[in-house]
């Protein structure tokens, strides 16, 4: 597929740009997943014509370098050359920003949601495993990251330790809903002694 390029000034990446491409990218890969005789080449096709200014500038010569094997290319193989070329730009750093202060502010699921998105166009060269899993555990709610590293095994990949986090939430979760119940008992217990010692007061006096 080729795309003519408008004879104007690109637009410059944006993060909510790169939030929207990793949604863009999530469709397409699920579209696959229900019609799996979808070609790479047609899912490329499917991401690059929504993209405009620098990633439409980007496609247009990478399309014109590599129309040989475009066709032959995986859609993996692509997105690493995506990847490539938006690690250059300097949106980039708004995404490390982004990276470096992320914290689970609501579920286990939303701060998942939200790391997701910022990782997707890190290079896993350079972000590794152990520091994706380091960093995700730093932007954990204390009482779940301290559930998560008290555990006997420890996951060792980013995927498993998210899972296992949504667990523990769960698990504290009924844990504080048992002690409010065990606490609450008792507050009645205690509001129920001390009225029937006023209600011995009260006969005494009279």
């Amino acid at each position: 597929m080729y795309i003519v390029a408008p004879n104007v000034s690109p637009k410059l990446l944006k993060i909510n740009d790169l939030y929207d491409l990793r949604s863009m990218i999530f469709k397409v890969n699920l579209r696959n997943d229900n019609n799996p005789g979808l070609t790479n080449y047609k899912r490329i096709c499917q991401v690059a014509q929504n993209f405009e200014g620098e990633l439409l500038d980007w496609y247009i010569m990478f399309h014109e370098q590599n129309a040989s094997i475009l066709e032959e290319m995986t859609f993996d193989e692509f997105l690493e050359e995506l990847k490539k070329f938006i690690s250059t730009k300097p949106v980039m750093q708004q995404l490390y920003d982004n990276y470096y202060d992320v914290d689970q502010c609501g579920s286990v699921e939303e701060y998942n949601a939200e790391f997701y998105r910022i990782i997707f166009f890190l290079s896993r060269e350079y972000f590794t495993e152990i520091s994706l899993i380091s960093r995700y555990l730093n932007g954990l709610k204390k009482v779940v990251k301290e559930a998560l590293i008290n555990l006997s095994e420890q996951p060792s990949l980013l995927a498993e330790v998210m899972n296992v986090a949504k667990t523990q939430e769960t698990i504290v979760q009924n844990q504080i809903y048992q002690s409010y119940i065990i606490d609450t008992d008792i507050y009645r217990e205690y509001q129920h002694m001390n009225h029937d010692k006023e209600q011995v007061s009260s006969t005494t006096k009279k």
